[in-house]
């Protein structure tokens, strides 16, 4: 292997580019044309790649302890809690630093880089060695201005507030203990029905939240604030003052005209700076977090007056459940917390890894967990330490069983279909763009997640379609990204996973072996 030239490839899209007799890996979705060249797998280098995991968590642990004043503020911030279903940076910081190894281990001498990310070729440029480049980056001139954005939340949030004062809401303390719900409205609802609690009392909304979840235009914020007054369904955002707000805005103001500058991370892993690749999603993680703070006062005021001794609440698991969490605790110790699994869970997830490594993750934990599913038990059970894990009826909450179920199998339809997730359809398009130009046979169909906004060209061989009506397939391959092979596996239908060798599988360990599932190479 020495004596060949290691090519490392990371394209966002296909290159007609051609290149012959060389050892390879990809590092992302887009490919060249290879000829006579032998691919190597990062994943095949697993003890590696789990050392260096280890001292990721390590250096961004260090980095929230050396900021002891905002600990509480950074490990709620979402690149703290390595969302990488979502984002692209752990995977990437894991492969880097696993092929900087590799380049040492096999003492490889020829290196030659096809790359449009321009952080890739910086981060080679450091090892200080012979590189043969080919650039085709372009110049990215996205400014951000973190204050602004939080200071465009916050007016927003001034307008909402003012309105719920409008609609004359009651707020009057409630003598008699409570046990509430959490929820997003209207996410979750179908047919005007919360479809996660079995129950239709004691639900608190929150419209905003850090905007992550539900991204709504301020007529939409009070659109629904009316509706959820209707329904008398709490909305948090009653419970803010007018004060907090304002309070929240002189704030930014000054730290914009006295130039006061945001914190940025500085990252250094086995010699190797990966602050470029992290300050986009620090920022963004920075801005989400700093929208939360308008609930700090509105959260305690409304446990207090609705004398909250039970809160059930979903994403319990994200940086948005551990800043609420932690308020809860903070306001009370006697009030249980409950938290439900609402999507994908697996111990292949990287969230989490650094919150349970933290000296105050008790501020961040339920203290009791229901699973959807058999299949997460372990795995919640290894994230989550002496803590009741219990498993509620998946009936109960799951809708999606008739939609698994109007797929029709018929092994020669000549027909794949694929159920992408919303993070992942980049990656499965291009997948399927690149069997179909070595497939004569099979036709792509797509079903999209109902709020996936990606736009691809559709031909002959890949295409789009809203149901299944009347449509036959001979192979389902379902998104990683999301709860579909839990119930793919609960009805026992077959179904494919895309083992992606770029990022990290999702589907648990535990479910390798299982014989609905087969794992097709990208």
């Amino acid at each position: 292997m020495s004596n060949k030239t290691l090519l490392i490839v990371d394209l966002s899209k296909n290159i007609n580019l051609k290149e012959k007799n060389k050892h390879y890996i990809y590092l992302n979705k887009g490919n060249i044309h290879l000829s006579n060249c032998k691919q190597i797998k990062i994943k095949n280098f697993f003890d590696i790649r789990k050392k260096i995991y280890i001292d990721l968590i390590g250096e961004l642990k260090k980095f929230i302890y050396l900021n002891q004043e905002n600990k509480y503020f950074l490990s709620e911030m979402e690149i703290f809690n390595l969302r990488n279903d979502r984002y692209e940076f752990p995977d990437r910081i894991l492969n880097y630093l696993t092929i900087k190894k590799l380049i040492l281990k096999k003492k490889i001498k020829k290196i030659k880089i096809i790359s449009d990310n321009k952080l890739t070729l910086k981060i080679f440029d450091s090892l200080n060695l012979k590189v043969e480049k080919k650039d085709l980056s372009s110049v990215n001139l996205r400014i951000s201005f973190p204050r602004l954005n939080i200071l465009k939340f916050l007016l927003k949030s001034f307008v909402l507030v003012f309105y719920c004062k409008f609609l004359k809401i009651n707020t009057k303390k409630n003598s008699e203990k409570k046990n509430f719900y959490l929820s997003l409205y209207p996410n979750r609802y179908f047919y005007g029905k919360e479809n996660l609690f079995d129950t239709r009392e004691n639900f608190c909304n929150f419209l905003m939240s850090d905007e992550t979840h539900l991204n709504l235009s301020l007529s939409q914020l009070l659109h629904f604030a009316k509706i959820t007054n209707k329904k008398n369904i709490i909305n948090i955002e009653q419970y803010i003052q007018i004060t907090d707000i304002l309070i929240l805005i002189t704030k930014h103001l000054y730290d914009i005209f006295t130039f006061k500058n945001l914190k940025i991370i500085n990252i250094n892993i086995q010699g190797l700076n990966f602050n470029e690749e992290l300050t986009s999603v620090y920022i963004g993680s920075y801005i989400n977090r700093s929208k939360l703070e308008v609930y700090s006062k509105a959260i305690p005021r409304f446990l207090k007056m609705n004398n909250v001794s039970k809160f059930n609440l979903y994403l319990f698991e994200y940086s948005f459940g551990h800043f609420l969490i932690r308020n809860i605790k903070k306001f009370s110790s006697k009030i249980k917390i409950f938290g439900y699994q609402h999507g994908l869970f697996s111990n292949n997830l990287m969230w989490l890894d650094l919150i349970k490594s933290l000296k105050h993750r008790k501020f961040y934990i339920p203290h009791n967990i229901f699973c959807l599913n058999k299949y997460c038990i372990k795995d919640y059970k290894a994230k989550y330490k002496n803590i009741k894990i219990s498993m509620i009826d998946f009936d109960k909450v799951n809708k999606n069983f008739e939609f698994v179920n109007s797929i029709k199998i018929k092994k020669k339809a000549n027909r794949i279909l694929i159920l992408s997730g919303l993070h992942d359809v980049r990656d499965l398009y291009f997948y399927a763009k690149n069997k179909s130009f070595h497939d004569d046979k099979n036709i792509f169909y797509f079903k999209l997640h109902p709020k996936n906004k990606f736009k691809f060209v559709t031909d002959k061989k890949i295409k789009k379609i809203d149901n299944f009506h009347n449509k036959y397939f001979s192979k389902v391959i379902v998104s990683q990204n999301s709860s579909l092979p839990f119930e793919f596996l609960s009805l026992k239908r077959n179904f494919s996973v895309v083992d992606f060798d770029y990022k990290q599988n999702y589907i648990s360990t535990y479910l390798n072996k299982n014989k609905n599932i087969s794992f097709l190479k990208n």
